[in-house]
């Protein structure tokens, strides 16, 4: 029983706070993480909000995910689905606008970190992590390739189809991309020294 709190304690945060790391980023203005830059661009052709576009984003890549791998993913990987929109939705409803080049820094590089310290809590959780990131392991384990490495390329080809959608890109689309596979590594391993 206190093992199963603890999967639901780790997996409720993470969703939690990797919601609110790709909603800083995107939030910043500085330019999307390439997810974000893809869910503006659907949002921008499309007309539904950030929150439907995550969801339609998920859903698809759960689709791939399931006919490539063949094994279903955990219950997680369906509760944030749907629940990454309906929080980012929420928190972009909260957080204040028009604030300083300053504060939009401090937003872009507090949601990376966030972002790869809340995946990181979904993984370790076992209760399956969320699509784009049960993608990011599907293919880690299928190139043999590390997850930050993965995570790399994942995000330049998704921020490339982003941009071409629409979606905003800048400073923060690289740094993003370049430090969000990272931060995922390096909070799995301390993670792994903790257990």
């Amino acid at each position: 029983m206190k093992k199963l709190f603890f999967r639901l304690l780790c997996f409720s945060t993470g969703l939690a706070i990797l919601s609110f790391g790709y909603t800083l980023i995107m939030h910043a203005g500085l330019g999307s993480d390439s997810f974000g830059m893809l869910i503006q661009g659907i949002s921008i052709k499309t007309g539904i909000t950030i929150g439907r576009g995550s969801q339609l984003i998920n859903l698809t890549v759960v689709l791939i995910v399931l006919v490539w791998n063949r094994k279903p993913t955990g219950v997680g990987t369906f509760i944030i689905m749907f629940g990454l929109g309906l929080f980012m939705d929420l928190y972009l409803s909260v957080l204040p606008v028009g604030v300083p080049l300053a504060v939009n820094v401090l937003f872009l590089a507090v949601g990376i970190i966030a972002a790869g310290f809340g995946i990181a809590l979904t993984i370790i959780s076992d209760m399956g992590a969320s699509p784009v990131d049960c993608l990011m392991l599907l293919l880690s384990t299928k190139l043999n390739a590390s997850i930050a490495t993965v995570r790399i390329i994942m995000e330049i080809t998704i921020a490339l189809a982003g941009w071409l959608l629409g979606g905003t890109a800048g400073l923060g689309t690289i740094l993003a991309s370049l430090f969000i596979g990272p931060a995922i590594n390096t909070s799995l391993k301390a993670f792994k020294k903790v257990k």
